[in-house]
């Protein structure tokens, strides 16, 4: 999946939700994860890529269906983010259905641990998938 560096990362909160997207169904603003910075300023229309918590890789994109003003006033409820294409639908199917990793599966997308064999050294490799 090519993912432009105009997407900006959300995460969605569980793997019920997880699911609920693979099987083509949209994120409303309750499913999505906010960061300690808040969600950022955007507009309604904008495109986004949606990853699960520690995991680097996003499994779908979207565009948003409310912007950041909107949601300071309404909080966080109602439609979010129109899902265009997500790993396994229809067009992933189309191509050569490579997966980013071992992390993705048919029906799940599981967070990813760091292993670093020196703590003192940042984190560069994924070595292995918490389930």
């Amino acid at each position: 999946m090519l993912i432009s560096q105009k997407c900006t990362r959300l995460s969605a909160c569980s793997a019920v939700l997880l699911r609920q997207v693979l099987g083509g169904a949209d994120l409303f603003l309750q499913g999505f994860i906010v960061p300690a910075g808040g969600l950022g300023d955007f507009s309604e229309g904008d495109v986004r890529a949606l990853s699960v918590p520690g995991n680097p890789y996003p499994f779908a994109v979207g565009v948003m269906e409310v912007g950041s003003e909107e949601i300071a006033q309404k909080g966080l409820k109602g439609k979010g983010l129109k899902i265009l294409h997500s790993f396994g639908d229809l067009l992933w199917a189309l191509g050569d259905k490579s997966s980013p990793g071992p992390s993705f599966t048919s029906s799940r997308i599981f967070s990813m641990a760091v292993k670093t064999a020196n703590p003192q050294k940042s984190p560069t490799q994924i070595s292995r998938v918490v389930k």
